[in-house]
Formats: C-alpha cells, structure tokens, sequence
C-alpha cells in the first residue's frame, strides 16, 4: 500500500512502483470512480482519431443520411436504436479483454 499526499489544486503522484505494475506512461489516461467508499483509478486506452478515420466515418453517414432520407420516422429511429446497440456490444467487448 503505498501513501499519497494531496498536493494544490488536489493533484496526486502516482508513485513510480504502481506505475510500473501497470505500464502506467506520462501522458496515458486513467478514469477515476468511487467504489465501495474508495477511489479506484484504472488506467484506460484513448484511440486517436487519424483524418483516414475522419473520412471514414463522414463516408458512412452519407450513406446512412441518404438511406434515412427514403424511410419514414419509425424505421430511422429503429436503425439509430440498432445502431447503439452494436456499438455499446463492441465496446463491452473492448472493455472486457483489458
């Protein structure tokens, strides 16, 4: 168990032995929550956005813009609703293999 002091501005150092049991780098990120009473911090894995992704993604929702263009109110609400739960699915996964 190791000891840390709150510092100005409630900052904390990670001290260098719990950084390196979890490869912990000067610039990655961590989320915070409270569980049980305490703080856990867990370090998490941000994806930079390339501009070949950016591109992508505004190729897609051309294609999608167009197809919700021809359908009525209902079916683009089910294809957003459908579309939320796959992306939360993949996302489960994700989180599940750290």
């Amino acid at each position: 168990m190791e000891l840390l002091k709150v510092r100005r501005n409630y900052q904390l150092t990670i001290p260098q032995s719990l950084r390196r049991k979890i490869n912990l780098a000067e610039g990655d990120y961590v989320e915070a929550d409270i569980e049980n009473g305490k703080i856990v911090i867990r370090p998490v894995a941000i994806r930079r956005v390339t501009k070949k992704d950016r591109g992508r993604a505004v190729k897609a929702l051309e294609g999608v813009w167009q197809e919700i263009g021809q359908t009525d109110p209902d079916e683009t609400q089910e294809m957003v609703d459908e579309a939320l739960r796959e992306t939360r699915k993949k996302e489960s996964k994700l989180k599940t293999k750290k």
